[in-house]
């Protein structure tokens, strides 16, 4: 029997939470922390109002806070969801019938939250052939995280703009990816293998600067202050105007002092079920290939949580 992996998410972050607020309020400043913030966008147009693979998420002293965006187009939600109180949600636009050889999800969203986390997730296409034993395919997806304790808050998301994993969760390659966080500088790259990146870049970017036409910045990735930010592309000043036209796989977190939340466990490997939603049905196989119901998720994330108290995840050898 299939579960959904977003409660399972939401519990896991909660429960991380749990572990490494005790040694938080050991430094705890005087006055509560601000709130933790994450913000993802696999693709925007602005001036079109239209977003596609969409996430953000919050928490403060209340509860969490957190919305995902499969398409927003011309400024009405074609498939989106978002709540600012607890529990979790989660849909699409359009899904095949769960059955054994092909799963579809187009404009697929899920959000959760629990009291001082909140995730969000979007993406605009999920293809999965064979229960993820075979391969799954994502196109323009993002996930936000971000959690909150009286002495720290933390923010991070991931944007990737295709996903590809095959032989059961035994080879994943992304192509064009964007991730930041509130304690760390971001980090863009061109393409990974399992885990093996080429053209990495954490720095200020480049820029192409035809005024009054058009500018653009390119695989810029920054850090500062508590927040983060990196974009694979970023285009702005067209024509005469002024301000952000469009951007490609825009990532950023805001918080002070917390844990990096674990964003790569909120892209699973997974897409399709009639009535469940596509982020939480038949064929929700994370990234190990394995099928993992809700509670697993959940005991998974606490794991995680617990490494992520002690600085371990996700630490990337300084450049050479």
């Amino acid at each position: 029997m299939t579960k959904s992996w977003l409660p399972g998410v939401v519990t896991g972050l909660a429960a991380a939470l749990a572990l490494v607020t005790g040694s938080a309020a050991a430094v705890a400043a005087t006055s509560p922390a601000p709130p933790g913030s994450a913000s993802g966008e696999a693709a925007a147009v602005n001036p079109a109002d239209t977003c596609v693979g969409c996430s953000s998420a919050s928490a403060s002293s209340d509860t969490g806070h957190r919305s995902g965006t499969g398409i927003h187009a011309a400024g009405n939600d074609v498939s989106a969801g978002h709540d600012d109180g607890g529990g979790s949600s989660h849909g699409q636009a359009f899904a095949l019938p769960s059955n054994p050889v092909l799963d579809l999800a187009v404009g697929s969203w899920a959000a959760g939250a629990a009291p001082g986390a909140g995730v969000g997730k979007g993406s605009l296409v999920d293809v999965d052939l064979g229960k993820g034993q075979v391969v799954a395919i994502h196109g323009l997806e993002s996930a936000s995280a971000a959690t909150w304790s009286s002495g720290w808050s933390h923010g991070g998301s991931e944007s990737n703009g295709l996903r590809i994993v095959g032989a059961g969760g035994r080879v994943t390659i992304i192509v064009l990816h964007s991730e930041a966080s509130s304690d760390q500088t971001g980090l863009v790259y061109v393409i990974s293998v399992n885990g093996l990146m080429l053209g990495e870049t954490a720095g200020p970017g480049t820029g192409l600067d035809a005024h009054p036409i058009i500018a653009v910045l390119l695989l810029q990735a920054l850090a500062g202050g508590g927040s983060g930010s990196s974009t694979v592309g970023d285009v702005h000043d067209v024509v005469g105007t002024t301000g952000r036209a469009g951007v490609v796989l825009a990532t950023q977190g805001a918080g002070q002092g917390g844990a990096s939340p674990p964003i790569t466990a909120l892209l699973p490997t997974v897409t399709s079920s009639p009535g469940t939603g596509a982020m939480g049905g038949a064929s929700s196989v994370p990234s190990t290939g394995a099928e993992i119901g809700a509670g697993a998720a959940g005991m998974l994330l606490v794991a995680l949580g617990a490494g992520l108290a002690l600085r371990t995840l996700r630490r990337r050898p300084p450049a050479s």
